[in-house]
């Protein structure tokens, strides 16, 4: 936030910090009120699902693949670098004393980061237990510790520290937040579902993601009946091919009603999302008998208008983006522009 600030111009300079301070306000004293255990709000609960941090990092490296092993080596090789740091004088003018009392009751002065375990080896770390999840990876070492602390940052934009005489350390190019936060939005499936149908609505690229679909759909389903393999699993399969989540519920269920003895037309049309042409050879093909063959057939007139859908997107693919490049010129130059206007009217 600070750094949006300082970028946008409503602010010259800007102190981000934090604190904690976990022997005042301990872990989990925030569930307990009046001695008493309390839950989270069911307006909350009844929309959300709360999950405890330590579970939510095991979720986490399950979903990306991260192993006990790596998480080990890199907690232990985490506290080598600090204390060679240390060592080496680099974390000095970082911190700043702070005068306080130990747990006697005795004046002490902190100077350095106490939280750097020196001897730690890859065996002490193996050895901890995982208390989050049975056979999980995240232990202790692998997590934030329990202590106190507090760390602020001074932001700064050109003028500032022209202005001020201030050597930068390090300076702030581009975030990408956006980009963090749009993987972890798209990994929910109903945001996927939800995306996916969008994207099936899109003028011009719309219709060439579904017609795509389309003939993998025929291909695929009328080459796996026709090796013999049982509709149910066919659709299974076919149902993987198709890279959209939206058309892949519509074929959940057209298999939920094929297995209680329905045909496979009627839910391809009423999910709305196959054109008007599958529905008919599909109905056709049931009728006659011959759905293995009147989907193979049909998978090269769809495979002919997936080409031609190709083309008109290119043809029409350099005015839209020339459209939305200038969209985009537009919106720069009205972030250069409005915080000066707004500037010189504070100056008036």
């Amino acid at each position: 936030f600070g750094a949006m600030a300082v970028m946008s111009g409503a602010h010259d300079l800007v102190i981000g910090a934090g604190i904690e301070s976990m022997t005042r306000v301990e872990m989990g004293s925030d569930m307990f009120y009046r001695g008493e255990l309390k839950m989270p709000s069911e307006k909350l609960t009844w929309r959300y699902t709360f999950v405890q941090q330590g579970v939510s990092a095991e979720l986490v490296a399950q979903k990306y693949g991260i192993t006990r092993k790596m998480l080990d080596e890199f907690a232990v090789e985490s506290h080598r670098r600090a204390a060679a740091a240390q060592d080496a004088g680099k974390l000095a003018p970082e911190i700043v004393p702070v005068t306080t009392v130990d747990e006697d009751g005795a004046p002490t002065t902190i100077t350095a980061d106490e939280g750097i375990r020196r001897d730690t080896t890859i065996e002490k770390v193996a050895s901890l237990k995982t208390p989050f999840m049975e056979g999980g990876v995240i232990t202790a070492a692998a997590s934030s510790q329990i202590s106190d602390g507090a760390s602020a940052l001074l932001l700064a934009n050109e003028v500032a520290v022209e202005r001020h005489g201030l050597k930068p350390r390090a300076r702030i190019v581009s975030m990408a937040v956006a980009v963090i936060g749009w993987r972890s939005w798209i990994s929910v499936p109903d945001n996927r579902h939800w995306f996916d149908l969008l994207k099936l609505r899109i003028p011009l690229l719309g219709k060439l993601l579904r017609d795509v679909a389309v003939a993998r759909f025929t291909r695929t389903l009328g080459t796996l009946t026709s090796a013999g393999l049982p509709i149910l699993e066919a659709l299974r399969i076919t149902r993987d091919t198709l890279g959209n989540s939206a058309l892949a519920t519509a074929v959940d269920a057209v298999q939920e009603q094929v297995s209680s003895g329905k045909p496979i037309a009627d839910p391809l049309e009423k999910s709305g999302l196959f054109p008007p042409l599958l529905v008919q050879v599909v109905n056709l093909g049931e009728r006659s008998g011959k759905l293995e063959e009147m989907l193979l057939h049909s998978a090269t007139a769809f495979d002919r208008q997936v080409n031609a859908s190709l083309k008109i997107f290119t043809k029409a693919l350099p005015p839209v983006l020339l459209i939305v490049m200038a969209g985009l010129a537009c919106f720069v130059l009205a972030a250069i522009l409005l915080p000066l206007l707004e500037l010189q009217s504070m100056v008036h």
